[in-house]
């Protein structure tokens, strides 16, 4: 490792990032971080995406990411196979028919 690396010291400021971000999470506690830079971006402070994103991922304001809910699974049958011509009709014709369209 080079000496100046090993000295090197991170000089910028991120407070007024923390105080934004913070202040966003109160009025939108449910909204991720692409609703909080976009409202970043529209008051018109330009500040680098990745270093925002450092900055919330550093105060935990991350939201979890919520998964697909399953569909239980269906019980498999065999198709039943029509003893005549039109002993069966489809579920879209039956309906129109119950309900009076003809």
């Amino acid at each position: 490792m080079s000496r100046s690396m090993y000295y090197y010291a991170y000089k910028k400021d991120d407070n007024a990032i923390i105080s934004k971000l913070m202040d966003l999470a109160e009025r939108y506690p449910t909204r991720g971080f692409q609703t909080y830079y976009g409202k970043i971006r529209l008051e018109g402070i330009v500040w680098n995406r990745k270093r925002v994103l450092r900055v919330y991922r550093n105060i935990n304001l991350k939201l979890r990411t919520k998964r697909k809910r399953r569909i239980p699974s269906r019980i498999k049958e065999k198709l039943q196979v029509p003893g005549s011509i039109n002993d069966t009709w489809s579920i879209e014709l039956a309906s129109l028919l119950l309900r009076g369209y003809e």
